[in-house]
This record gives C-alpha cells, sequence and structure tokens, in this order.
C-alpha cells in the first residue's frame, strides 16, 4: 500500500513538515496518514517535559518497561507516547454528560446558511417567546430522562439574556465547541459562525464545573490556538475509540487542515477517513454526525448520501473492521436521516447497572424513524431513550439528541488509580 501511495510534500504546517497523500490536491481524500511514530514520540515528549503533565496519581515502577518520573512524591508523568496508550482505557461510550440550558436559544441566521434542517417559518409561527420556553421545557425533559435512566448530567445554566448581536442562539449544542477524552485532554475546537464561537468563552465555567465533579484534566488542546481553519468538534467527526480513528464527512465546517492539526497534536487520535457526503438536494451535510454514528458493536450511517463509489467502499470495509469485526452496519434512507433524525443518535449507559442506552430524538421512532426490525437490533442490547427534540429544537436548531449532549471522559482521580492497577 505504501509503495501504491504517492505523496507530496505540503507547506511546513506549525514548523513541521507532514507527508500527506497527493489526493489532497482535489480535496479528495480517503485516509490520512498515520504520523511516523518518530515525530509523534519526539513531538509528545516535548509536550510532557514542558507542561509535566499528570497521567496518573500514585502510581511507581516502570509498567511496560518504561519509565515513570515522580513528581513530589504522589503524582507520575510518563515520557513514551506508546506507553499511556497502553494504559489509557478506551472506552466507545460513558455514563457522564455535559449539557447546556438553552436560555437564548433561537433562529441562528448564520448557521441556517449551510444547515438544511433549520425552518425559519416554524421559527416565525412559534415567536421568540414560544420557542425559547419550549426550549427550555423540552431540555429539562430530556435531563431527566437521562438522570432516570443512571446518566450523571452535568448541566451548566445558560448564558443571561444578551442583545442580539452578541447572543448565543445555539449554546444547548455544546459538543461542536468542547470534547473530553480518556486520557484527561480537553479539546476546543475553531466555529465557522462568530455567535457560535461566543460559547467557547463559557470554558472557565465548564472547567469549573468539571472541578466540582473531581474529573481530572491533565491536558488542554485549544484548536483556536492551531489554526484558523474549521473543525467543530464531535460534530464535524465521529471517533472511533478503539482504533484511535475518526470519520468525518467535510464540509465548510469540517476541513482537512484543521483535522490534521488535531491529529498532529491529539494522543489518542492516529487516523482519519474523510469523505463527501450530500443530502437528498445534493447539498453538503453541515456536520458528520447528522448522517452517522458509532455504539460498541454497530454503526448508523446514510450510505447513499456518499455519491463516490470508492470513498463509500473505503468508509464501508473500515466501519466492518470496529470492534474486531464483530460489527454491525445499519443503513438508513435519506428520509431516516433528513426527517427522522436517525443518524443524530448517542450510546450511553446506565452509571449503576451498565445497561446500554440508546439515546435518540423521538422523531427516530415516528413514520420516518428506524424501521421495526432496527428498534428491535436496539431493544435486544438495551433500552432506547427518545427525548423530546422534534417540536422546537430541531426545526429551530437544526440539531437533535446527540447534539444536545457533549460525552464527558475524564476519570476521577480514584478511577484513574483503579484503571491503571487493572492494567497491570
Amino acid at each position: 500500500k505504501k509503495k501504491k501511495m504517492r505523496t507530496r510534500i505540503t507547506k511546513n504546517l506549525l514548523k513541521r513538515t507532514i507527508r500527506i497523500p497527493s489526493s489532497l490536491k482535489n480535496g479528495n481524500i480517503n485516509t490520512i496518514q498515520q504520523l511516523q511514530q518518530r515525530n509523534i514520540q519526539r513531538n509528545y515528549y516535548k509536550k510532557m517535559t514542558t507542561n509535566r503533565r499528570e497521567i496518573i496519581k500514585g502510581a511507581v515502577g516502570t509498567p511496560n518497561g518504561k519509565k515513570w518520573i515522580k513528581i513530589n512524591n504522589t503524582k507520575n508523568t510518563i515520557k513514551n507516547e506508546m506507553t499511556i496508550r497502553k494504559y489509557v482505557k478506551t472506552k466507545q461510550t460513558t455514563n457522564n454528560v455535559l449539557m447546556i440550558r438553552p436560555n437564548n436559544f433561537t433562529f441562528n441566521p448564520q448557521t441556517a446558511k449551510d444547515n438544511e434542517f433549520q425552518d425559519e417559518e416554524t421559527y416565525e409561527k412559534l415567536g421568540v417567546d414560544g420557542v425559547r420556553e419550549g426550549a427550555k421545557q423540552h431540555f429539562d425533559e430530556s435531563v431527566d430522562i437521562l438522570r432516570k435512566n443512571g446518566v450523571n448530567v452535568l448541566v451548566l445554566e445558560g448564558d443571561v439574556e444578551k442583545p442580539f448581536d452578541s447572543y448565543s442562539p445555539d449554546e444547548i449544542f455544546p459538543n461542536n465547541w468542547i470534547s473530553t477524552h480518556e486520557d484527561g485532554t480537553i479539546v476546543i475546537y475553531t466555529m465557522k459562525s462568530k455567535m457560535r464561537a461566543e460559547e467557547a468563552n463559557r470554558l472557565p465555567e465548564v472547567m469549573q464545573l468539571f472541578k466540582q465533579a473531581e474529573l481530572n484534566i491533565r491536558n488542554k488542546i485549544d484548536l483556536r490556538e492551531k489554526t484558523d481553519k474549521i473543525l467543530e468538534g464531535t460534530g464535524s467527526y465521529i471517533l472511533d475509540h478503539e482504533s484511535k480513528t475518526i470519520y468525518v464527512a467535510l464540509s465548510q465546517r469540517s476541513e482537512p487542515e484543521a483535522i490534521w492539526e488535531l491529529i498532529r497534536e491529539h494522543p489518542l487520535i492516529d487516523h482519519a477517513i474523510t469523505f463527501r457526503s450530500v443530502s437528498e438536494h445534493n447539498q453538503p451535510f453541515y456536520h458528520t454526525n447528522v448522517m452517522c454514528s458509532f455504539g460498541i458493536d454497530y454503526s448508523v450511517i446514510c450510505l447513499d448520501s456518499i455519491k463516490d463509489k470508492d470513498e463509500k467502499e473505503a468508509v464501508i470495509q473500515a466501519l466492518n473492521k470496529r470492534n474486531k469485526g464483530e460489527h454491525t452496519l445499519i443503513d438508513i434512507s435519506f428520509a431516516q436521516t433528513e426527517k427522522g433524525f436517525c443518524g443524530n443518535m448517542l450510546e450511553l449507559k446506565n452509571g449503576e447497572t451498565g445497561e446500554r442506552l440508546f439515546v435518540m430524538s423521538e422523531s427516530s421512532l415516528g413514520v420516518n424513524g428506524f424501521t421495526d426490525e432496527q428498534q428491535a437490533f436496539f431493544k435486544k442490547r438495551g433500552k432506547i431513550l427518545a427525548l423530546p427534540t422534534s417540536k422546537i429544537i430541531e426545526p429551530i436548531g437544526g440539531g437533535s439528541a446527540r447534539c444536545m449532549i457533549a460525552e464527558i471522559f475524564l476519570d476521577t482521580e480514584e478511577q484513574a488509580t483503579k484503571d491503571w492497577e487493572l492494567s497491570q
């Protein structure tokens, strides 16, 4: 494969030249090469020594034959990326999530330019007050449903009402500007809409919320400081945690340069599989997570939206390797994607019982939702949780159940120590 792949030298990205597929010339990329291990290790070593990043508390010895450095007799840091990858326990699902109550929810004309799911007519019928009050009610009902099923929901109150030119109409969708990861990393993303970019100003409040929950943050990657290209969090990409691979439908909100910057910076993301995905009206889907979703042993995806045969085949082959080959591919139609929001679902778990929870819109169980056979697949493995997002949140914001939820993969010190001990 290496012999067949022709590469070219691109401009120096962040003072370091990276070899990438020649297909970048046409913006048609099926895969992004894994960075050379020696460069990854060198870069990671530099970050570790300069930031003195804490990995685990109280760990001593030389696991896997690699050297640990003791800090203040209790805190330890590791110098080799390969060791941290063996240590970190990757997981596809979690029972901890972040949600933001929508005090300013309304129609955003900036995002409507490339978001076909937004409906201005519905907004005009309901009016500003009707939209805001309805969104708050449906948000509270959604939080209640999750909590009753063993999901730990950290809720940040929406921003106080502001003038039109400075408000945050889409604050209900935090997963686009922040993500958290198993190694203690948080990532802040670049946003296309200026209104949406303002949402990241609430980072200090989110950090305080994590601190109160005793969650460990060991590293922060702020893509706003690295690039001016756009990548809108787990809306732009779907992460397969086990293979450390992200799947990205290229669009105005998911640009290749930002994807590579994320791979270069993130210890737990090695590869990207990119493709072009369009709606039934032949318009690019604004986010990948409206047409694709991953669970532990399945993938939901609208294959009809990927027009290029080679790209489609590459995606199918990669998906079928997920979960060590024990994987089910659930193909959904345009109607299920655009009207039922079936691609915008998320698997969580009950923190008390371990039961698998399949969180989706109530639209996903309607006329244009999952078929009886597809619903039976989920019911056999766990419990379906349908959130009330169809009447206001979907037509006004253009996003559904998954967009409202930012997963939290951060661990407490106690859990991190327990996981490390089990790994030994």
